[in-house]
């Protein structure tokens, strides 16, 4: 890669056609920008410029070289000031409350896009087992998993989840195309939705067995089946991720829709903040996105 000084310094010069008075622009010696030019021609190995008395005249290679010079340099340019804008202006923090398992499972591999997305925004997670009061201090916004909004504050639907059991690679190849009244006879991991949901649409109506393991967070039921521990009833968006890397397969093709739902929450003035609405637009482009892939991994 050429010097980025010596493309400055042979930019200048063919701009101006004299070595002087690209070092006045610059603000270097005429020597020091002799030297840049020659440093660079040496590099390439052919000569840029033909000299004219005092004077520099491009020759066809100089020509060449300086469109794409130009056009490396500006963007180069254009970067440093947008980068120095974001440097100097102040970042506006949002506040945002969920569970750990939403956060861990399905926000924060897709946390870098808010970055790229809204560079001056940045969000303040607030993961916990214990239900944030979202008109309480500490926090702005909240995304809730439940089957009704919640008082005194605005609730906006995000979508619904569905419900698929899902094992380990290595118990999945003896699990897969069994039937679900099969499954009952192997080892079920109980975590957050209750297996009842889908047995009863499945047709199974024997009583369940019981767990050999309980999990009050679902991204701990996740790690426990991805361990081969036993097979689980998952949350289809966290666990999007384990089925797309193949650490998790889907035993049936069946999946049944959970009677909760997402919620983005906030209080009325919260709710009308830029960055709120901001966040409520880029979380249902989000999880309609990951709904599409789930549906086509199941």
């Amino acid at each position: 890669m050429l010097p980025l000084q010596t493309l400055r310094a042979f930019r200048q010069a063919a701009q101006t056609q004299n070595l002087r008075a690209a070092a006045e622009q610059l603000n270097l010696t005429h020597g020091a920008v002799s030297q840049q030019i020659r440093l660079l021609e040496d590099r390439l190995g052919l000569p840029l410029f033909d000299r004219v008395g005092r004077g520099l005249r491009l020759n066809a290679a100089g020509t060449a070289l300086l469109s794409r010079v130009q056009q490396a340099l500006a963007l180069l340019e254009a970067g440093e000031r947008e980068a120095r804008a974001l440097g100097q202006a102040p970042q506006r923090v949002l506040r945002l409350s969920m569970l750990p398992s939403v956060a861990q499972c399905w926000l924060l591999p897709r946390l870098s896009r808010w970055q790229r997305a809204h560079p001056g925004w940045r969000l303040a997670i607030d993961a916990r087992q214990t239900v944030a009061e979202v008109l309480g201090p500490g926090v702005d916004v909240a995304i809730r998993y439940g089957q009704q909004p919640w008082e005194g504050a605005v609730a906006q639907s995000l979508g619904f989840e569905c419900l698929v059991p899902v094992a380990s690679p290595s118990l999945a190849a003896a699990l897969r195309g069994l039937a679900p009244a099969d499954l009952l006879r192997f080892p079920m991991l109980e975590g957050t939705a209750s297996w009842t949901l889908w047995m009863q649409p499945a047709g199974v109506l024997e009583p369940l067995p019981e767990p050999v393991a309980s999990f009050n967070d679902a991204g701990l039921l996740l790690q426990a089946a991805e361990s081969g521990l036993g097979i689980a009833l998952a949350r289809g968006l966290l666990v999007l991720d384990r089925l797309r890397d193949g650490r998790l397969l889907p035993l049936h093709t069946l999946q049944v829709p959970s009677p909760r739902q997402y919620w983005l929450v906030a209080s009325a003035p919260t709710w009308e903040r830029p960055e709120v609405q901001a966040l409520h637009t880029w979380l249902l482009a989000q999880l309609a996105e990951s709904e599409r892939e789930l549906a086509g991994l199941l």
